[in-house]
């Protein structure tokens, strides 16, 4: 099992890689007096994204360090509360019931943003007929949240008919699909852990990380058959972390 920041961190190299490769060429273009319409603009924001790809990636290359030393730590007999594995049948419900919320959500997201929006346009002064005039925005930011919930739900989904995972859950963190999820470290917390009833039931840990407006991380895991009574006693001894 990879800690999840591999891919992150290789990625955020690019933008500096490809930003040093486009303001040599754009050295050299100019060298030749060749300049294109809003260069600067240009040349500004991409010298800004480099710097932003700078600064986070001393803090990916902690996040990966912090995550894959408590991914080690978390498998160790005595480090974790309940060690669960899966069979086909019950991962299989769980996959399909995940599914199908991811759906649900796809809907139910998009058309709160369109009436937070269109509240806030009228909060602003906009009125009905302003309100009508700039339609597509909402609709437009709605669409976008929408389809970015359903993609991320059908990955989610695919990469669940693909393996069956299992579960770590200790004082520490949370191992489960693949990644070790933490909420001791940039100041984070626990917020929500329950036992959403089911067939199979959940164990729901929500974890909040600061920032502007706060983040939410959401672990929903699955809970083998006639371990519910020892997910309760999990929920029982995280709550007490608060």
């Amino acid at each position: 099992m990879n800690p999840p920041y591999d891919k992150i961190i290789r990625i955020t190299w690019l933008v500096p890689i490809v930003g040093s490769v486009l303001l040599v060429l754009a050295a050299v273009l100019w060298k030749f007096g060749i300049v294109w319409e809003m260069e600067s603009l240009v040349l500004s924001f991409l010298s800004a994204f480099m710097l932003l790809a700078f600064i986070c990636l001393p803090v990916f290359y902690y996040l990966k360090k912090k995550t894959g030393t408590g991914l080690h730590d978390i498998m160790a007999e005595g480090n974790y509360w309940v060690h669960w594995t899966y069979d086909p049948v019950t991962w299989e419900k769980y996959s399909q019931a995940e599914w199908v919320l991811a759906k649900k959500n796809a809907l139910t997201l998009p058309l709160g943003i369109v009436v937070v929006v269109v509240i806030v346009e009228f909060i602003s002064g906009i009125g009905m007929a302003g309100v009508l005039d700039v339609w597509w925005i909402p609709v437009g930011i709605g669409a976008l949240a929408g389809s970015g919930t359903y993609l991320s739900g059908l990955a989610s989904f695919k990469k669940n008919l693909r393996d069956i995972s299992e579960a770590y859950v200790g004082p520490s963190g949370i191992l489960f699909r693949g990644g070790f999820m933490t909420w001791k470290m940039l100041g984070g917390r626990l917020g929500t852990v329950k036992v959403e009833k089911g067939d199979p039931s959940v164990l729901e840990v929500d974890m909040i990380f600061p920032g502007r407006g706060s983040r939410t991380v959401e672990v929903r895991m699955p809970i083998p058959p006639g371990e519910e009574q020892r997910a309760e006693e999990v929920v029982a001894k995280l709550n007490a972390l608060k």
